[in-house]
């Protein structure tokens, strides 16, 4: 291959980086204008009625963020990761650990969920959106059925506590690219 060959290939790779890292960005954007746009009563995949959504994306935004409300606030707080990465693909044109960071993006939204519903009791709503979703005292309920009958019954609460804040602290920290340094730094 000559050098103009790999050059061309070179500057291929480059661009196709920065329009992924462009993509996640307004991904991630999509899913806030969705989100802030949450109407409990717009036609999704769990309400079925006559009309229109009253979502700024149509029927397709009224699904995501019905979908998003199940987790609660768990999924709009890891969704940042999306900026992170689109920004570290423009400017450094590379994104480190993709796949684990995916990993770490789907396991902390799923252990954060439940720790807002251990917190909040899903009684806490911001405009109809849920704070703790459905699908977090689902999980919740599972870890309370795991630990049940064991010696640690009459600490449950407390072990799931602890274990649910480190899974998503660890799991946040690795989305975001933080790094105890960085979090010393900043306080």
């Amino acid at each position: 291959m000559t050098k103009k060959a790999k050059k061309k290939e070179t500057n291929l790779r480059k661009f196709l980086k920065k329009l992924v890292g462009f993509s996640f960005i307004v991904i991630g954007v999509l899913f806030y204008v969705a989100l802030f746009s949450y109407h409990q009563n717009d036609l999704s995949f769990n309400m079925a009625k006559d009309g229109s959504a009253q979502n700024l994306l149509g029927t397709f935004g009224a699904s995501v963020a019905d979908v998003s409300a199940g987790l609660g606030l768990a999924l709009p707080l890891f969704v940042l990761g999306f900026f992170v990465w689109g920004y570290k693909l423009l400017r450094y044109g590379e994104l480190m650990f993709f796949k684990t960071r995916l990993f770490a993006f789907l396991f902390g939204t799923l252990s954060f969920a439940p720790l807002l519903n251990l917190v909040f009791k899903n009684n806490l709503n911001i405009r109809g959106y849920p704070v703790a979703g459905s699908i977090g005292k689902t999980i919740l309920e599972r870890f309370n059925t795991l630990l049940s009958n064991t010696p640690l019954d009459q600490y449950r609460k407390w072990v799931v506590l602890a274990v649910l804040s480190f899974v998503f602290l660890m799991s946040f920290n690795f989305v975001m690219g933080l790094t105890f340094k960085r979090w010393y730094l900043i306080f």
